[in-house]
């Protein structure tokens, strides 16, 4: 098997939960903009089985690799308790002139739960704290 790297999946809403005033949920307080919504709590993650599932307090995120194969299966509101189920390809790799991989030639190797800590950067999620699921690929 070749490995092409690893995937880090992982979505900056779930990512950003740490205490229960929103300036401490989020890491961040948008001037001028009050949080108003349902605290999102601590993120949570678990890789089991084929199952994938990244989640707060607000929304969880399941993917499956039960099939040897990453796929999306569904986003779900959970304050509102809505799912919206997903199918087709999670993401696709340029490898160089027209040649591309899909998720679904890619055969997904043993998922890893991994912290993810604040740190600098351009993007408001690189201020939160989190988990994330990481999952190496080969071809």
């Amino acid at each position: 098997m070749r490995i092409l790297g690893g995937l880090v999946l992982a979505l900056a809403v779930i990512a950003c939960g740490r205490g229960t005033k929103p300036e401490e949920e989020t890491g961040m307080v948008t001037p001028g903009l009050p949080y108003t919504g349902t605290p999102p709590g601590a993120a949570r993650a678990s890789a089991q089985d084929g199952k994938l599932v990244l989640e707060n307090d607000v929304l969880r995120v399941e993917w499956s690799t039960a099939d040897g194969a990453l796929r999306p299966v569904a986003v779900t509101d959970l304050v509102a308790g809505t799912t919206l189920p997903l199918s087709g390809e999670p993401f696709e790799i340029l490898l160089g002139g027209d040649e591309r991989a899909a998720a679904k030639d890619l055969v997904p190797g043993e998922a890893k739960i991994v912290p993810v800590e604040p740190g600098p950067g351009p993007r408001a999620s690189d201020a939160c704290r989190g988990v994330a699921i990481e999952v190496p690929f080969g071809s």
